[in-house]
């Protein structure tokens, strides 16, 4: 008799998983989306909201989720690092020499994302 491997099984529970955590991370970024429209057009004064409350719904409502909307988004990155085995193995070493110095290690994704090229822009900036 054929039994499921635990493995296969699991791995896809952890996708089923993923996927879920960030679908409630998208129906949560998209109801703060929704409140901040709406306490900025009640604050226009472009919807029907004599008392103001509406301003003061929005704002508190999206105060209350953002930070759920964070966590979320956060776990769902973590989980999606473990599931391509990025969690456990520390990122992999690359050796450049800084100008008639010692070699210095860096992480070899150093080189990627905004913020590394913010650094590098500044750091050829201030010489």
């Amino acid at each position: 008799m054929d039994t499921p491997d635990r493995k296969t099984r699991a791995g896809g529970l952890r996708a089923a998983l993923r996927r879920l955590v960030l679908g409630a991370f998208i129906c949560a970024a998209t109801v703060i989306a929704l409140l901040v429209g709406l306490a900025v057009l009640s604050a226009t004064g472009l919807s029907s909201d004599p008392h103001g409350y509406t301003v003061i719904f929005g704002i508190l409502c999206a105060v209350i989720l953002t930070p759920a909307a964070l966590a979320l988004w956060l776990l769902h990155q973590s989980m999606q690092r473990r599931s391509n085995g990025q969690a456990t193995q520390p990122p992999p070493m690359r050796h450049r020499k800084v100008g008639g110095e010692s070699p210095v290690s860096e992480p070899a994704d150093a080189g990627r994302g905004i913020l590394a090229s913010l650094g590098r822009a500044l750091r050829k900036g201030g010489r």
